[in-house]
């Protein structure tokens, strides 16, 4: 059944905008913008016309006197209109601008804008942009040539920085000369042009409709491969390591010097790190450096070196394996890469599966573009199925992702998107060619999947100023080649163009010389090779293998030239094979994967060449070598590991079983041991006839305590692992662990909201260290949160929070256990009470601090501070600042929760706005909303907001904690809740800090920073850190008795800081038991409970983890009065009552009544 959706159309109301809400159909989408807008004038009327859209049913017309900023709807013409003759009020020799809308029901496509028409002038419009951009760098000279728009008078180049574009610089103008090439002279660096074209007195392409011709990547002047470095190899210290150790690298120069040089880490779901770079004035001829890889995943990475940033060609490449250092999180899993095609209303995906036999199975998810990814995936496939058909009953955008999994690990594959169904908006192609004496072969992108009807194929002389109106061919959806012999010994144009019923677009035309050899794109040279062959390097003999290798697009002129290609790999048997076409990216796209079965026992040298779609090959890549067991028996393609436990004393037996699955045997199996600092030790090896199975063994006298991983491999170099099974071993027997403290966390929440708690834990009596995590019992009979593993001291620590929802209102008692990572338990806590009121449906919290990040003259850019747990939206709204009311403001709407962004680019220099935010959720409503006033487009640096971290040492987590800075009587604070960490935004100058954490003495705190001076903050012009460091906080249990040593529940227990106003409160819990963190030092206390005579006592806190007993008197003595105010009931009024023989003291509180109950001796 189809869903309705909110959506909202902007309508330009002079400087502002209008937001109106409509309620449309899911599936009703705008039409494109339409394009080939012109005019002819005259003094009493202007005629407009432009080329028909699809999917329209109307266009909407809108006017302006230039310069007036008041738009008027003069004209709504009917379906597949062209023309519209505009006599409404024209007045001779006035200037006008236009927008014309293409619209479908009470959609509506971007508007197409007629700039500058005045009355009575002979016509013009305003022209596309340049269709290419190129760039060749010749010394210190940028030489810039583009593409030719037959409208233009004149062109526009600007230049900036790369990869991000902090500003851009014009850097020629052709006006007068009409040329399409300029150069430039910039001094060294890394840059990116794009060009604008135009038509005097009609403006130009990127000045009205934001259209430019780019670069696709870097131009790089002063080093490069132009100095004298013939090439480079690219070593690492070992090519196997276990996640936090450090990876050394360094790069030669087959001979001469570089002067320039980028490192490049691809990952293994084929995303691409730029680690570093640099440059040298004379050059080097080899560098080193070195990264840790505490935040990289298990699998096979590849680090590159390149002689430019954005490594547009690859010059060297090292392999290296990523190993998980105490097994958890699934073993060896390794992201999948997908690739889908599509057939009408199905999508047909396919993966690698780079981990082998460690997974549980796949899981697939699929989601509308730009929603979020649902929870449940709409099919699961079971290990080693690659392939998923899925059918789709609405056309629309989609996008998948496929996960692969274990019952304690995942990893996400790259997310691919693909448009099912009819009415997809055309793109158009990109046209290589290669030529070959009178052949030519053409090969076109199909950026448009499944919205075309075909393709046609026009051919003319470069000598002719137009195309004929004939196809060469004309071929059907999804082509992509074309062979076509010319008749004569001249140069010939191509251009492909994409077509349906309704409209078509042009590729970029191509010139050809008959009798030649070369071409542009996929012909002009060969394509780079590839890396080396990625895939198992141990397989037994009769049984298949998958591999792949990473593909790269040819670069000309820094420029990507879309080049189709497939990998072909040479197996080393003699037999060769080849995958699917794709379009590589220039950073790199694994290819589709292959797979082999190899007869013979030995090893084979397996390498791969690139092959273009019009057959013009790579040189190979490096080789992998694989090892292929012998027997006829070898047919082992996966193994299990079991241990007969995960804890060890030091002397024990490790007792293991190796088996194969899902059935099978090996013979060939290397047992290794992989310590604690890192480094590997061979244990066992089995090589015979073939083993279904083998149970084994060592002792552990020559270890040492710590954490190990037993590894099992097909290959004596254990690449890549093929299963593993972590323990540790201990100086004595394993312990349980002590019950962790209360969790920390709020006491207070609503429904839907994301409760946050955490507990500190300790080690077991006998060590002290020990990997625990907590196990979290929300209370509300729903099932337990377990956390991430932590090293846990004697001193206590924090574990990572874990995270509930809570479905209905009432009071819960959170409560907490620690595990080690044997799976032994401790008892629970004490309980963390905490209330949950109100609704999932209520309105949502409004935000707080809406601030300014920045702003440049093209845009603003606000933060806020997101307060709610259950919105799905946020409104973002602005105005001029010289408005009076919000009446007339623009508005738009972010379809997501949990923004605290907004960039608005739809600024004028020099102008200033006032904005405003408020969050929202479908059905429920909308929460007030909170202000922002006096915001300059492109005002002077004092008034730009920087990002201020407030970090606690050591990433410590915190319950709670604040840091406020104060300024012309301002308070701003940045506040910690279960975290080290938080930013706040400040403008610059002098802020003075106070911090504020609960049981900690403030003048105990300290803080420091670049920028931090006796508690002064000094901003100005960079963002800046503020770290807080507090005393060392040490667990105190406190245990509340009766004189029968039973345990008193509700206790308040009251600490007082000595010689401070500092101080912490707690209640015991069902145990008699209350738990406080404080700093080592000397306490006063109070503990109080009604009937029990209150006890004032002292406590000194140690170095070490403290246990204090406390026993409450019970009074038999019951005295009843009311507290009055005049005649009136007093509330909450405090009666202390003090013993006059021995000074001990009882309090209470009246109640609502003003009736109270106290006990006395």
């Amino acid at each position: 059944m189809s869903q309705t959706k909110p959506y909202y159309k902007l309508l330009w109301l002079g400087i502002f905008i209008l937001l109106l809400p409509v309620i449309v159909s899911a599936q009703q989408t705008a039409p494109p913008t339409p394009s080939g807008v012109s005019y002819t004038a005259t003094s009493s009327y202007i005629s407009i016309y432009w080329n028909d859209v699809a999917g329209e049913d109307s266009y909407k017309i809108e006017r302006e006197i230039q310069g007036s900023m008041s738009w008027t709807v003069v004209a709504n013409p009917g379906a597949n209109s062209t023309y519209h003759n505009d006599s409404s009020n024209i007045i001779s020799g006035t200037i006008y601008n236009y927008k014309l809308y293409a619209c479908a029901g009470t959609m509506c496509s971007e508007p197409a804008w007629l700039m500058s028409v005045q009355a009575g002038s002979t016509g013009g419009s305003t022209p596309s942009a340049p269709s290419y951009i190129n760039a060749n760098v010749s010394g210190s000279a940028v030489n810039l040539s583009w593409g030719t728009v037959s409208t233009a008078t004149h062109y526009n180049v600007q230049r900036s920085t790369y990869p991000t574009a902090a500003s851009w610089t014009g850097v020629c103008s052709t006006e007068g000369s009409n040329s399409t090439s300029c150069s430039d002279s910039p001094s060294n660096g890394t840059y990116q042009y794009r060009v604008e074209a135009c038509q005097s007195g009609y403006g130009c392409s990127g000045a009205w409709n934001g259209q430019y011709a780019y670069t696709t990547s870097a131009v790089t002047v002063g080093g490069g491969s132009g100095n004298t470095c013939t090439g480079l190899t690219l070593t690492t210290n070992k090519t196997s390591y276990t996640i936090g150790e450090d990876l050394s690298w360094t790069w030669s120069c087959y001979s001469g010097v570089a002067t320039s040089y980028a490192i490049e880490l691809v990952k293994p779901d084929n995303s691409v790190w730029p680690y570093t770079n640099g440059t040298f004035g004379t050059g080097q001829s080899s560098y080193s450096g070195s990264f840790g890889t505490g935040n990289l995943l298990v699998g096979i990475h590849t680090l590159r070196a390149c002689f430019t940033v954005g490594c547009p060609t690859v010059n060297a490449s090292a392999v290296f394996t990523m190993t998980s250092s105490d097994g958890g999180g699934g073993g060896s899993l390794t992201a999948p890469y997908l690739t889908i095609t599509t057939s009408g209303m199905t999508a047909n995906l396919t993966w690698t599966d780079p981990s082998g036999n460690a997974e549980t199975g796949f899981k697939i998810f699929r989601r509308y573009t730009g929603s979020s990814w649902p929870t449940t995936p709409i099919f699961t496939q079971p290990p080693n199925i690659t392939t998923y058909t899925d059918t789709i009953t609405t056309s629309g955008s989609y996008e998948y992702k496929v996960q692969v999994y274990t019952s304690t690990a995942s990893q996400d594959s790259n997310t691919v998107t693909v448009s099912v169904g009819s009415g997809g908006s055309l793109t158009a192609p990109y046209l290589n060619y290669t030529v070959s004496g009178m052949q030519v072969y053409l090969s076109w992108t199909d950026p448009s999947g499944n919205a075309e009807s075909g393709f046609r194929i026009y051919r003319k002389l470069s000598t002719d100023s137009t195309w004929p109106t004939t196809t060469l061919a004309t071929l059907g959806p999804n082509a992509i080649v074309y062979t076509d012999t010319m008749p004569t010994t001249v140069t010939y144009n191509y251009k492909v163009q994409v077509y349906t019923s309704t409209t078509s677009l042009d590729s970029n035309s191509v010139a050809v010389t008959a009798g030649t050899s070369g071409g542009g794109g996929d012909g002009a040279s060969s394509p780079p090779a590839p890396g080396m062959p990625i895939g198992p390097v141990a397989v037994a003999t009769g049984t298949s293998a998958s591999y792949a290798a990473m593909l790269y697009d040819q670069m000309s002129a820094g420029t990507r030239l879309y080049m189709q290609m497939r990998a072909i790999f040479d197996w080393g048997d003699g037999t060769t094979s080849e995958t699917s076409l794709i379009y590589p990216e220039a950073s790199g796209t694994m290819s589709p994967s292959v797979t082999h079965t190899w007869s013979t026992a030995g090893t084979y040298n397996v390498r791969a060449k690139a092959r273009s779609v019009a057959g013009v090959d790579s040189g190979w890549s490096g080789n992998l070598a694989v090892t292929v067991g012998g027997g006829t028996s070898g047919t082992c393609t996966g193994l299990n590991l079991t241990l007969n436990k995960t804890a060890y004393a030091i002397g024990e037996n490790v007792d293991y079983t190796w088996a194969c699955t899902p059935g099978g045997t090996a013979t060939f199996v290397q047992m290794q041991l992989l310590k604690p600092d890192g480094s590997v030790v061979i244990y066992n090896t089995y090589s015979g006839a073939g083993q279904s199975s083998m149970s084994m063994g060592f002792g552990t006298a020559n270890l040492t305590a710590g954490s190990y991983t037993l590894q099992a491999c097909f290959s004596a170099t254990c690449l890549p692992v093929t299963t593993s099974a972590p323990f540790s071993v201990s100086t004595s027997t394993v312990n349980a662990p002590p019950a962790p403290s209360a969790p920390q966390g709020p006491s207070v929440g609503s429904v839907g909201q994301n409760i946050s708690v955490t507990a500190k834990l300790y080690p077991s009596t006998n060590t002290t260290s020990e990997s625990l995590q907590a196990v979290i019992d929300w209370g509300d009979n729903t099932y337990f949160s377990f956390s991430e593993f932590i090293e846990a001291t004697t001193t206590g620590a924090y574990s990572p929070s874990v995270t509930h929802t809570y479905a209905a209102s009432g009071t819960y008692n959170i409560r907490a256990k620690a595990r080690n990572s044997a799976g032994q338990e401790s008892g629970w806590s004490g309980n963390l009470a905490i209330t949950i009121s109100g609704s999932s449906s209520d309105a949502p919290l409004a935000p707080s601090n809406l601030s300014v990040v920045y702003t440049t003259t093209a845009n603003i850019k606000l933060h806020w501070i997101d307060n709610a747990n259950n919105e799905d939206k946020f409104n973002v709204g602005k105005k001029l600042s010289t408005a009076a009311t919000w009446s007339t403001a623009y508005e738009v709407q972010l379809q997501a929760p949990d923004i605290t962004i907004y960039d608005d680019t739809m600024v004028t220099s020099g102008t200033t706005y006032d904005y405003r935010v408020q969050a929202c959720r479908s059905g429920s409503g909308c929460s007030a909303y909170t202000y922002l006033s006096g915001v300059t487009a492109g005002s002077a640096d004092s008034n730009q907001y920087r990002a201020v971290t407030v970090k606690m040492a050591n990433n410590a987590i915190v319950p709670y904690g604040a840091v406020t800075f104060v300024r012309d009587g301002t308070l701003l604070t940045a506040s910690l809740i279960n975290s080290s960490s938080t930013i706040i935004y400040l403008l610059p100058g002098e802020y003075d800090m106070q911090p504020g954490f609960p049981g900690v003495n403030s003048e105990a705190i300290v803080l420091a920073g670049q920028y931090v001076n006796n508690r002064k903050l000094n901003i100005g012009s960079y963002n800046t850190e503020v770290q807080v460091t507090i005393p060392v906080r040490l667990p105190v249990n406190f245990i509340v008795n009766n004189s029968a040593g039973e345990p008193i529940t509700e206790a308040n227990v009251v600490v007082n800081i000595t010689g401070t106003t500092a101080y912490a409160s707690t209640y015991t819990d069902s145990a008699g038991t209350a738990w406080l963190q404080l700093p080592a030092g000397t306490y006063q206390g109070l503990v109080n409970k009604g009937g029990y005579l209150a006890k004032n006592t002292s406590w000194t806190v140690s170095e070490t983890a403290t246990e204090f007993i406390i026993t409450l008197e019970s009074l038999p003595r019951k005295v009843t009065g009311k507290v009055l105010a005049g005649t009136t009931p007093k509330a909450n009024a405090i009666i202390r009552a003090v013993n006059v023989d021995d000074g001990s003291l009882v309090i209470v509180n009246s109640d609502s009544a003003g009736q109270y109950a106290i006990y006395l001796k």
